[in-house]
C-alpha cells in the first residue's frame, strides 16, 4: 500500500469522526454490531491460524478486513452463503472458519437458486453490483446478510448500493465505505447508517 491510500484512510476518517463506536445509534441491534462485531478489538479464535495460512494474500488484502468478515459471520450464523468474485483466497477461508456449520459456495457471478435460499452473500470489487443486484434480491432470505466491497469504488456501483438501501425488504445498512452491509430481518425498523470504520 502507498503513502496516498494512508492519506485517503486518514481523510475519510476525519469526514467520518462523528459516526464512530455507535455515536447517535438508538437502536439495540445495530449499537451492539457496531460495538460488539465491527470494533471488536479481541482475539478470536482463528486469528492466529488464518493469519499465518494466508501471510501472502494479506499484503493485497488488509488483516483487519478479513478479521471483520470472520466476526461479521460469526455475528450472522448463516446456514448458507454464496461468495462472488472473491478478491483471493482468504476471503472464503475466513467466512467459513467465521461460521463452520454455513454452505458456502464461490461464483463468478450470481448463480440460479430456490428465492429466499440464502442467508449470507459476499460481493468482491469484481462483480458488476448493478447486474447482480436483481439476482441477490431474489435469493435473499428474511434474515439474508449482504456485505459488499467497494460500495463507493465508481459511480454505478454507488447508484447500485443506494438501490439496494432503497428496496423494502433491506432493513438496515451499514455505510463503512470500503464496505456496504445490508440486513434483512423484518424484526427491524429500516434504517441508514455511517459509520467511521
Amino acid at each position: 500500500m502507498n503513502l496516498g491510500y494512508y492519506v485517503k484512510r486518514f481523510w475519510i476518517r476525519l469526514c467520518r469522526i462523528s459516526h464512530r463506536k455507535g455515536y447517535g445509534i438508538h437502536s439495540p441491534f445495530a449499537f451492539n454490531l457496531v460495538t460488539g462485531v465491527i470494533y471488536e478489538r479481541a482475539q478470536y479464535y482463528a486469528y492466529a491460524e488464518l493469519a499465518e495460512k494466508f501471510a501472502a494474500e494479506a499484503r493485497d488484502y488488509p488483516r483487519r478486513d478479513l478479521r471483520l468478515l470472520l466476526r461479521l459471520c460469526n455475528d450472522a450464523r448463516p446456514r448458507r452463503g454464496i461468495i462472488i468474485c472473491p478478491e483471493n483466497q482468504a476471503i472464503p477461508a475466513y467466512l467459513k472458519r467465521g461460521c463452520t456449520a454455513c454452505r458456502f459456495t464461490t461464483h463468478a457471478a450470481v448463480p440460479q437458486g430456490d428465492a429466499g435460499s440464502i442467508d449470507w452473500v459476499y460481493v468482491g470489487t469484481d462483480a458488476d453490483l448493478a447486474d447482480a443486484l436483481p439476482g441477490l434480491l431474489t435469493l435473499a432470505s428474511d434474515r439474508c446478510v449482504i456485505v459488499i466491497r467497494g460500495i463507493c469504488r465508481t459511480p454505478q456501483t454507488a447508484a447500485a448500493w443506494e438501490q439496494l438501501k432503497s428496496d423494502e425488504r433491506v432493513r438496515v445498512t451499514f455505510d463503512l465505505y470500503d464496505y456496504g452491509l445490508a440486513y434483512f430481518e423484518s424484526r427491524l425498523n429500516k434504517e441508514d447508517y455511517v459509520i467511521c470504520y
